[in-house]
């Protein structure tokens, strides 16, 4: 975990992450306090897109059952239809089976897997989609 944050979470990786017009990040606060956030990848690269991605969805557990996700996903699908993508993509985690029920909820089906590095861990994520047709 702490081989995988270091290279993901770095202030460098950050910053880049928050200056490319290629993503977004949403971010849930009660009052000067970070409560979640999402982070979404524009993808053009794929025959269905354009295509949003899910990179990062988090909400502090202390605030999980509060609807801060239900609001933070709504903002998420808003924001996705408005940059007139058609589908919505995620991966999680084989074994998260409460993000797995909360994504569900929300209409997203499973359509395949993927392997996610944790460090030097492969890890087995399933890969959910949700069509933004109107």
């Amino acid at each position: 975990m702490e081989l995988y944050c270091s290279g993901a979470y770095s202030l460098s990786i950050q910053l880049e992450e928050l200056l490319d017009t290629n993503r977004a990040t949403l971010v849930a606060e009660n009052g000067d306090q970070l409560i979640g956030y999402a982070q979404l990848r524009r993808r053009d690269d794929l025959p269905e897109g354009p295509v949003m991605e899910i990179d990062r969805f988090y909400v502090v557990v202390a605030w999980h059952g509060t609807g801060v996700a239900q609001e933070l996903m709504r903002r998420v699908l808003s924001c996705s239809r408005d940059s007139g993508a058609r589908q919505l993509r995620l991966g999680v985690w084989e074994n998260n089976l409460r993000a797995i029920r909360f994504y569900r909820n929300f209409g997203f089906v499973e359509i395949g897997d993927q392997t996610f590095l944790l460090g030097n861990d492969p890890q087995r994520d399933l890969v959910f989609q949700l069509s933004l047709d109107r």
